[in-house]
This record gives structure tokens, sequence and C-alpha cells, in this order.
């Protein structure tokens, strides 16, 4: 057994992807790798996910334990095979605890597997602290299940020692699940590396060469429907009828929706304008973000947003929309230009606003970069994620 207490990070992935949620549990890791105590430890719960290569890299164990869903379809078939399955899978858990120790967990993107946990505390197998952290699309997705699997939600979260959040705007949707957990629900926002975000790499990873000196107008975010990019390029198509030399790039990990998205690019005569360049590391970002002019992104919904606060770290003004989340993270006109959901002249009014005004752009773009600096780093974040985690170790 480990001397050093752990904390069991867990994921339903693997933490070498791409994604705003992955990035708050490396940031996690680092923070902790740095601390007395308690030492990060990973737990993927796909075994599809493994990598040895990149997992033997790493400076931090990583195991892999399948844990399997109760309920993923009518009737009781899936819940008999899920307790047929358990005891040697809690057998397979308690193994990693003993042998590194570990005194807390904490669940990122929950699902119904985190059950096992539950039952390991039912059963005093562990007896440290449990918190399951939400992203926005768990807590959702929870949000509208019913029957059988909403009362099996209601047992996770009630076993849960804290509920965290990264905004309060998602607070609704896990009360409604479960009202009686009010008290435990927690916003803990994301934070940012300022040092990484406003870096100038000489690498120009695949941002396009012959964009130096245009506009460049700069979205970052997965391809799927709720991040707004079709409403982005409809936006742009209008920005080029007034400001010829503004460019549009669009970075962010393939999603299904990525035919739809070029189908358009390519009605709306793109090409040469607007570029969809596709599942970029992380690592990549700050090339592109020191190479544009403006941030934006037409969110139908998010939760506490990375790429905002990395764009905002950067130096970047941002145009957003009045989503959810979103109007928890900028204020329209002090930190940024925001306009209504899926309004496609709005927000080529107020690219082409902020295009043409480089004073009230510079303006809102060091407003937020104050914010960022004061209360909205890694540093700040993992302090709030430290304090509850020291609660576990000094029981």
């Amino acid at each position: 057994m480990s001397g050093k207490a752990s904390c069991l990070l867990t994921l339903p992935w693997s933490p070498r992807k791409p994604g705003g949620v992955n990035e708050v549990v490396k940031s996690l890791i680092r923070h902790m790798a740095a601390d007395d105590e308690p030492a990060p430890v990973v737990l993927v719960t796909s075994l599809s996910e493994q990598s040895a290569e990149w997992d033997r890299a790493q400076p931090y164990p990583i195991f892999y334990q399948e844990l399997g869903i109760p309920f993923y379809g009518p009737g009781f078939r899936s819940c008999v095979s899920f307790l047929l399955k358990l005891p040697k899978r809690l057998s397979s858990l308690r193994k990693i605890f003993r042998e590194r120790n570990v005194r807390i967990v904490n669940v990122h993107y929950p699902n119904l597997g985190d059950l096992h946990y539950s039952a390991m505390r039912a059963l005093g197998l562990f007896r440290g602290g449990f918190y399951l952290s939400f992203h926005l699309d768990d807590a959702r997705a929870a949000a509208k299940t019913r029957g059988l699997e909403r009362w099996l939600w209601r047992r996770l979260l009630s076993s849960a020692d804290t509920l965290i959040t990264v905004s309060d705007d998602m607070h609704p949707d896990l009360l409604a699940l479960a009202p009686a957990c009010g008290p435990k629900l927690l916003t803990l926002r994301n934070g940012v590396d300022l040092e990484f975000c406003s870096s100038h790499p000489l690498e120009r990873d695949r941002f396009p060469a012959d964009l130096e000196g245009k506009a460049v107008i700069l979205c970052v975010g997965n391809f799927e429907e709720r991040k707004g990019h079709h409403i982005l390029m409809r936006a742009f198509r209008q920005v080029l009828d007034k400001i010829p030399d503004a460019r549009l790039v669009m970075v962010g990990g393939s999603q299904a929706y990525m035919p739809e998205l070029k189908r358009l690019h390519s009605e709306l005569n793109l090409e040469e304008r607007a570029f969809l360049i596709e599942n970029v590391s992380h690592e990549r970002i700050p090339a592109y973000l020191s190479r544009s002019r403006i941030f934006a992104l037409a969110t139908q919904a998010e939760a506490f947003c990375l790429a905002i606060l990395e764009a905002g770290a950067a130096g970047l003004p941002i145009v957003s929309t009045r989503a959810r989340g979103v109007v928890e993270q900028l204020k329209d006109g002090v930190t940024a230009k925001l306009v209504n959901v899926d309004d496609v002249d709005g927000l080529a009014e107020a690219l082409m606003e902020l295009l043409e005004n480089p004073e009230e752009a510079t303006r809102l773009a060091k407003n937020f970069r104050t914010e960022i600096e004061e209360s909205l780093t890694w540093k700040h974040h993992y302090a709030r994620y430290r304090e509850i985690y020291m609660r576990s170790l000094h029981k």
C-alpha cells in the first residue's frame, strides 16, 4: 500500500483526448502532483480507451476498470447483469484503493456506473470523500431520465458528499432530478493557465499560412450542433460583404455534425475564407489564439466554457451568445459583446463592430483579462478543490 493518501480522479474516457473536461482533470493532476497530498491517481472506466505507450509516459498512474451501467434499456435484465458482475468489480476497485491508499474519489462526468462507489461506501469498503463533478451535458442527460433510471440517479446523488458544478446555471437540472440534493450543490468555476494561453509559439500547427495580416475570427469548440458553427458561418458570410479581408478559423474535435457543416461551408461559398480544422490537440491552441483578432462562439448552451477563458487569457475580445452558462461567464458591454442565441444578423453586427472599432475591442479584452487574473486561473480553481479534498483527509 502507498503511504501517501491519494485522490482517485475518474473519467469515462482517456485523459489524452482533447476537451474541456479533460483539461479540468489534468489541471487538478498538475497541482496535486506539486502538492504534499493527496497524490493523483486516474481511473478510466472504458477498457477501449487504453493506450499503453501514452499511459506509460504519464507521471501519474492510470488504471482501467470497466464499470457497467445498471440501466441501459427497458426492463430489469441490465440491472440483474449489473448485480451479478458487481462483486468482482468491487473487488477490483478495492484492490486499487488499497494499493494506492485512495482516500478521495472525485468522479468527472458522472454516469450510473459510478454507483459502484456508492456500493463501496454502503459496504464499508471505502470511508473517504466522494465527490461528483458535473460538466453540463452529464447533468442535462441525468435530468431527462425517468422511472428506474431516475431513481438510481437519485441514489447516486444522495450517496455523494458534494455535487460540484462548473456554473450556477447547472443547479436547476440537478434539483429537478433530486430536490433534496440542494445543500450538496457547490459551484467551482473552471480556471485557465495565463502563461500557456498568452504564449506566442513560433510553430504554426495547421493555421492557414496565407492568413497573416488578415482580420482572423477564431472559434474553438467541438463540431457539434450545440456549438452553433452553422450560425457563425452564416453571420460570417455577412461580415465578408462589408470586410472582405476578414477570415474565419474554426477549430474543434470532429463529431457526427461535421458533414452538415461542410455542406453549409460549400453552400455559402466560403472556400479560402473560412477554415474547418479538425482534431487539434489542446497544446496547439495558443498557435491559433496568438494569430487571431477576435474570438467568436455562437453556442446554444455552455457550462463554464474553457475556450472562452483561454481566449480571454490570450487577450482576445470575445463575441458570444446570451446562452445558458455564457451569461454567467461574460458581461455584455463590459467583458464581451453578447447577442441572442441563433441571431445571425446580431452576431454579424457584433463581429463587424469590434473589427471596425479596435479601441472598443481592446477595452473589452482588457476588462476580461483582468477578471481572469483576479479569480479565474487554474491556481484559483485548484485552491477551491483542495479545500474540499482536505476535509476528507482530516476526518
